[in-house]
């Protein structure tokens, strides 16, 4: 689904084209988006950036910029935790 709304079109699928509960639909359309994100993850851990380059010309950035990562994820929790409490 290329992290174009994998959950968003995949679940319709699966109920339209193989019948699928909705709950077996939303189970293995999130494993999906599970295993999709981490094989991306491990592809991508420790690749460089081809246009960060430091002094020397050598690529020295990351292609995955962990800075966002350590803000964005805390903020994801935060509302996880209060969309699971308010009703």
């Amino acid at each position: 689904m290329a992290g174009v709304s994998g959950g968003g079109t995949l679940v319709p699928w699966l109920r339209l084209m193989w019948n699928f509960s909705a709950a077996d639909a939303i189970a293995l359309s999130n494993a999906s988006i599970v295993s999709g994100a981490t094989c991306s993850f491990v592809v991508n851990f420790n690749k460089r950036h081809p246009l960060k380059k430091n002094l020397d010309g050598l690529p020295s950035g990351l292609v995955l910029d962990y800075n966002i990562a350590a803000v964005a994820l805390p903020m994801g929790v935060v509302g996880s935790a209060i969309g699971a409490i308010v009703p």
